[in-house]
């Protein structure tokens, strides 16, 4: 569809065209009307309106027609216009002809004249448009290129136009993640909206990757902080109307001071679902580091959220951990896994379950840890518990977890909401194991040994004797009957299963392992039965999985 906009002052000339236009064209075309030059003017800079051809009248109130045509081309205002006017005069013709006028007609004139120079000029457009879209998508792989370190700096400094003595920043925004209705910016749009940016920002070109508006603006000076907020005010000024059918959803506002992190678990997922996130701005860099700056800016990317009440996140302020605190981590998520497996016999509700995602997702915000390291935890969680549950088989695993949907997130967000998704399926999963797969003094049975695996007086006889009421024979055999497995063995597995998890911190000895596993203060028994399970002795399973670390 095409959008014209018909200026004359004379009403009944106006009207008369552009109902006999509409009649001609009908849903192919939108037609606006303006009663005078200026009216044409705030008409056509409307950022709602993308006006793609204007008829114009020459002899109007307030601006005349080549007033009108000369202040679209200096605002770079990409429409066509067709002059119709009965001034037969040769120096209008010559001033249209000046200001890139496609077609100029003669009053009177017959409405087949006016049709089918509408057609004419229509292809035009359409040319145009492609040839805009073309040239920003080449532009678009080039940058991306170079920002990737494919590309070297002295292959692309003449094509850009770009001055290797001047200095660069990066500002970037989410192109559709203003909408209510999250729907999806079209490509008309979002071309648009980076030429707008480039005619209304000195020194700049555009690129898009992965829902993000790039700006790159360069200087011959070092521009401070203040002035890149005053730079983003223009930028945001022209992507406020990127949003389709969303005027009452604008960028956040800019402020000269950057707000402490203060992650709100209450507020968490609907920040993530609304995409209430700042503008990031990089730090000043030549070409010689595009690749590095483009690296942090992807990383901050991908944790918008430790940043969410933020306006402006300068990645020049921050560095990631990339190392984490694992006790405090781990706590946390052992803490998960209790109550995901105490939910089927207690009152937590899942509700409970996913406040402790939550939690774990403000320890990683304020110890602002890498987006790959929260991946890692998150995943190693997960598969852990799944191993030493001992409630599923291998085959299970991607029913229950989805693998390919943690490790292939793109964002904090995705990463949680896979989380999520996962725990949920992991409840479910086990409701079904417990209610078809065990009966209920096997169900007890299990969970005493997830409790008290570190008891060295731990049998089954004790189990009966403090948990389920039963006789000892009668209850293994009904052990080995539900689970496959004899009471012992099951036992020793998950008393493995820790150590071997145990193992990982460096801070405990082999003895203190061995005390929290259940085998007491006799660490040579313990050493024995770990590498009749594993094939080495604690010291060199140990050995070997800080040597797989180091790699």
């Amino acid at each position: 569809m095409k959008t014209i906009l018909v200026a004359d002052d004379e009403k009944i000339i106006r009207d008369g065209i552009a109902g006999s236009i509409k009649k001609e064209f009908g849903e192919n075309v939108n037609i606006l009307t303006a009663r005078n030059g200026k009216a044409a003017l705030e008409a056509v800079c409307s950022k709602e309106n993308h006006v793609d051809i204007v008829l114009t009248d020459i002899i109007m109130p307030e601006l005349s027609g080549i007033e009108l045509i000369t202040e679209c081309r200096k605002k770079n205002i990409p429409c066509e216009f067709i002059i119709l006017s009965s001034y037969d005069d040769f120096s209008y013709a010559q001033s249209a002809i000046r200001n890139g006028v496609c077609e100029y007609i003669l009053k009177p004139c017959g409405n087949k004249e006016i049709f089918e120079t509408i057609k004419k000029v229509c292809n035009k457009v359409d040319s145009n448009k492609k040839d805009r879209e073309f040239s920003i998508q080449t532009k678009n792989s080039i940058l991306c290129s170079w920002f990737e370190g494919k590309t070297d700096f002295s292959q692309i400094k003449e094509y850009l136009g770009i001055n290797t003595e001047r200095h660069f920043r990066l500002f970037v925004l989410p192109y559709f993640l203003y909408s209510k209705t999250k729907s999806k910016v079209t490509s008309q749009k979002l071309f648009s909206a980076i030429s707008q940016i480039e005619s209304f920002i000195d020194n700049s070109v555009c690129f898009y990757k992965e829902s993000h508006i790039f700006v790159l603006i360069s200087s011959q000076s070092k521009t401070s902080c203040s002035d890149s907020l005053s730079v983003f005010e223009k930028i945001k000024n022209q992507l406020s109307g990127i949003s389709d059918q969303d005027k009452d959803t604008e960028l956040p506002e800019t402020t000269s001071t950057l707000s402490e992190t203060k992650p709100d678990t209450d507020s968490f997922e609907n920040t993530c679902i609304a995409g209430k996130f700042p503008v990031i701005i990089s730090e000043l860099f030549t070409p010689d580091s595009s690749k590095e700056v483009f690296e942090k800016v992807k990383e901050t990317l991908c944790l918008l959220y430790y940043f969410k009440d933020r306006n402006a996140v300068y990645t020049e302020k921050i560095e990631f951990s990339k190392t984490p605190d694992a006790e405090n981590v781990n706590a946390h998520y052992k803490e998960l896994g209790e109550k995901i497996f105490n939910l089927t016999e207690t009152e937590i509700s899942e509700k409970e379950i996913t406040e402790e995602l939550k939690k774990i997702a403000l320890i990683c915000a304020k110890k602002m840890y890498s987006f790959e390291t929260v991946k890692k935890l998150t995943l190693t969680f997960f598969l852990s518990y799944i191993t030493k549950t001992k409630f599923y088989k291998d085959s299970d695993l991607p029913e229950i977890i989805n693998v390919d949907r943690i490790t292939k997130a793109q964002n904090f967000e995705n990463l949680y909401l896979a989380a999520k998704e996962s725990v949920s399926s992991i409840i479910k999963k086990q409701k079904e194991l417990f209610s078809t797969n065990y009966t209920k003094q096997i169900r007890k049975v299990i969970e005493y040994v997830n409790k008290n695996y570190s008891d060295s007086a731990l049998s089954l006889l004790k189990v009966t004797q403090e948990e389920v009421y039963m006789n000892p024979d009668y209850l293994g055999k009904l052990f080995k009957k539900e689970t496959g497995q004899k009471f012992s063995t099951f036992l020793f597995e998950k008393r493995m299963e820790i150590a071997k998890e145990l193992m990982e911190d460096i801070d405990l000895s082999i003895a203190e392992i061995a005390y929290k596993t259940g085998f007491g203060s006799n660490p040579s028994y313990f050493s024995q039965m770990f590498r009749k399970e594993t094939g080495y002795t604690p010291s060199e399973y140990r050995e070997k999985i800080f040597k797989t670390n180091r790699e």
